[in-house]
């Protein structure tokens, strides 16, 4: 069990990212668009970034899996995204603007696989849930926190003054990072280690048709919320312009006061219940946002509206982990199986900005936001269509070697019957 000063730590490093990765996020479309920037440039600046992250999510699940020092891992994404925010406020011409991007891709790759590895890696399997939800409260927690200062000094002072703020912020978060003992994480289990047997060779993740299914339900997704927030900043950049860094984080706040209260109940519900339940709920949510969104610039009502988008994200971001932790179980695979996931739906967001911004620039915002609501609505047909509940399987495989056959869900040779006949039935 890990120690109660090692468990503050990982409270603290979740609430200080999310303020971090907040200042070098959706406030960038707001400081472009100030500046003149049209919505076809903004989304091309936002799918380079994009792209860095798409090349790097794999060889970063593999070297979070291989690690032992995920500390420092994490640290040097801190600061590669505190280096990303002051090149920002130095000037976003477009060689800098490319090159804060790229730091600020990559290092969110490492940010969210290292810091759920090390959540793998200090509580029980049987507490995952529950730690998940935990995180998603403190980092919901600080996102509401960095918006609220973001906003106002984006209203008070300037919006370029909200990257030297997330540049400050990395202090602190290095400060928690330094809190967790390297003894309190077992390695073995952060990256979802067998007990006996060696790792799964990485091709046999692409013959998992429960991994395949979630990553396309999941690519559908984040290809329709990635353009929402940024489309929904440019909306109010050119219908309330002086009040546009206050709006915009009115509607960060709504959504991290969601994912605030819920987590936790989510996290406890997706042990209980099973995974399938609950991102059924939260796929379905997705089309609503964006049919909502297109029909209202009143920014109460835009406000109110990012209610849906914060249950929705309480969802995704709790029981995608568990869902991954499920099907890469005892394959020693679980950092590539969710850089695997994490390059997929990267692609689909850089691609979702480029797309959604030729949509915006030739028929409207309303239409932009009419079509990320149509691709989310596939993403909910596919996942009632072909994916299954994943929880019967972690009961069903434990303990077992790790191997291909683990990835098909099929039973390893000597598997009793009845248990053979329980992984078939769940797969």
């Amino acid at each position: 069990m890990s120690s109660p000063r090692s468990l503050r730590g990982l409270d603290g490093l979740n609430f200080f990212l999310a303020d971090v990765q907040t200042g070098v996020g959706p406030f960038v479309a707001i400081v472009l668009a100030s500046q003149g920037w049209g919505a076809r440039a903004i989304g091309l600046a936002l799918t380079f970034g994009g792209l860095a992250g798409v090349l790097s999510q794999i060889p970063i699940g593999a070297w979070v899996d291989a690690t032992r020092h995920k500390r420092a891992l994490l640290a040097g994404a801190i600061l590669a995204t505190a280096a990303a925010a002051i090149v920002l406020a130095l000037g976003p011409g477009l060689p800098l603007l490319f090159a804060a991007q790229v730091l600020h891709g990559v290092s969110t790759g490492v940010m969210g696989p290292a810091v759920v590895a090390l959540s793998l890696g200090m509580v029980s399997r049987s507490e995952l849930g529950r730690r998940l939800g935990r995180n998603r409260r403190f980092d919901s927690a600080g996102n509401l926190a960095s918006a609220a200062l973001m906003g106002v000094v984006g209203y008070a002072m300037s919006p370029i003054a909200i990257f030297w703020v997330t540049a400050a912020l990395a202090v602190p978060s290095l400060g928690a990072v330094a809190m967790i003992d390297p003894r309190d994480i077992d390695d073995a289990a952060a990256r979802g280690s067998a007990p006996v047997g060696p790792p799964a060779r990485f091709a046999d993740l692409g013959t998992n048709r429960r991994f395949l299914v979630f990553m396309a339900c999941a690519v559908l997704f984040h290809f329709a919320n990635a353009s929402m927030l940024p489309l929904l900043g440019m909306v109010l950049a050119s219908t309330n312009a002086r009040r546009s860094s206050l709006l915009l984080s009115s509607c960060i706040m709504m959504t991290q006061v969601v994912v605030m209260i819920c987590a936790p109940w989510c996290g406890r519900q997706a042990e209980r219940w099973g995974r399938r339940p609950l991102l059924l709920a939260g796929f379905a949510l997705q089309p609503l946002r964006g049919l909502l969104f297109s029909m209202t610039t009143r920014p109460e009502l835009l406000v109110a509206i990012q209610i849906l988008d914060g249950l929705a994200a309480t969802i995704f971001m709790i029981v995608a982990p568990l869902v991954v932790a499920d099907v890469t179980r005892g394959t020693g695979r679980f950092n590539v199986a969710q850089g695997a996931i994490g390059t997929a739906t990267a692609a689909g967001a850089a691609l979702s900005t480029t797309v959604t911004g030729y949509v915006v620039d030739r028929f409207g915002e309303a239409a932009g936001f009419r079509g990320l609501a149509a691709v989310a609505l596939a993403g909910l047909v596919l996942l009632v269509v072909a994916m299954p509940e994943t929880q019967a399987t972690t009961s069903a495989n434990e303990g077992l070697a790790p191997g291909a056959r683990r990835l098909h869900g099929m039973p390893e040779i000597g598997v009793p019957p009845s248990v053979a006949r329980e992984v078939e039935d769940a797969g």
